[in-house]
């Protein structure tokens, strides 16, 4: 079974082949989502801070944008 990747929304699965995931750049793998505070969330690139939202949903698809545009910019 292929693994998926969230693509379009979280609705929406698409399966990725293994060659999809070799060519995603590494540095997407530094995209990190922690708790910032008591109620909200922070997505780092390593040790820089990104943004901070009220919902771990928006840094979720903050960081799916990222990756798609990391993705992108290495095609």
């Amino acid at each position: 079974m292929a693994p998926f990747s969230f693509i379009g929304g979280l609705e929406e699965v698409v399966p990725m082949s293994c060659q999809d995931l070799k060519e995603v750049d590494e540095r997407t793998k530094a995209l990190v989502i922690q708790p910032y505070g008591d109620r909200y969330f922070a997505l780092y690139d390593g040790e820089d801070l990104v943004c901070v939202t009220v919902y771990k949903k928006g840094a979720l698809e903050v960081k799916r944008r990222l990756e798609m545009g990391f993705a992108q910019k290495n095609d």
